[in-house]
């Protein structure tokens, strides 16, 4: 197993237990403004974790997906009815397809 897989697995949760969507729409305000983003843009959050910036992208209207390695924090993305794929950071194959891509936190 390598370390991120190990740092991002499902102790990561309890670390960052104090992280939360809140915290997350100031950021995720800013990244639609810096970017220049419209409502119902296809946005897609790399290494997503548990999809708190996801929710909040969809919150100020946005198609937000994320996408992310761990299968804990996926689950628990999921578990809240976020749109979330299991795929690798360094091999995205989604060319093309999204308005922009964004990564926010510890990724």
């Amino acid at each position: 197993m390598t370390w991120y897989e190990k740092s991002f697995g499902a102790l990561y949760p309890v670390i960052y237990r104090h992280r939360s969507v809140a915290q997350a729409r100031p950021e995720a305000a800013f990244a639609v403004d810096v970017l220049g983003l419209g409502k119902g843009e296809l946005v897609l959050d790399v290494a997503c974790g548990e999809g708190r910036h996801v929710r909040a992208l969809r919150d100020l209207g946005m198609r937000a997906f994320g996408m992310d390695l761990s299968p804990e924090l996926l689950a628990t993305a999921r578990g809240e009815g976020h749109p979330v794929v299991r795929a690798d950071m360094r091999r995205i194959s989604y060319r093309g397809v999204f308005s922009a891509v964004v990564s926010f936190f510890t990724s």
